[in-house]
């Protein structure tokens, strides 16, 4: 059977263990508010920057879709410039049209001229051989 003095051993090595076990809890329990007054702090920083970020994201889209509308305007009207080297060939060509045109009409003038010379000049004359010519057949 127990004795008191173990008994009374007893009791002071379950109290003992009985405050070691408050303590344990205490602190346990202390520990566990940290912890959710943490986490309450770290989903707070966590909803605020979500928050934060999606605003940028949606900055991010709208900046995207702005720049990638004036590329494409670029594109568009860089589509529709002529080129040097198109500029050139077209003042090539107009300057070989111009050639023909120019030589056409020197031939021209060169025409009239010798149509003038010959109203002029030569017609007269043919027309008194042929008067003279007519008159001689009489």
């Amino acid at each position: 059977m127990v004795t008191s003095t173990e008994q009374t051993k007893f009791m002071a090595e379950l109290k003992k263990t009985n405050t070691e076990n408050g303590r344990l809890t205490n602190d346990f329990a202390n520990h566990i508010e940290a912890y959710k007054a943490s986490f309450m702090s770290d989903q707070f920083y966590k909803d605020k920057n979500d928050a934060w970020r999606a605003g940028v994201d949606k900055k991010i889209e709208s900046l995207k879709a702005f720049y990638d509308g004036k590329i494409d305007q670029m594109n568009f009207e860089l589509s529709r410039k002529i080129k040097i080297d198109d500029m050139k060939q077209n003042f090539k060509q107009l300057n070989d049209i111009l050639a023909i045109k120019f030589k056409q009409l020197e031939d021209t003038k060169d025409a009239m001229r010798s149509l003038i010379v010959f109203n002029k000049y030569y017609q007269p004359i043919m027309t008194q051989q042929l008067i003279s010519e007519s008159l001689m057949n009489l």
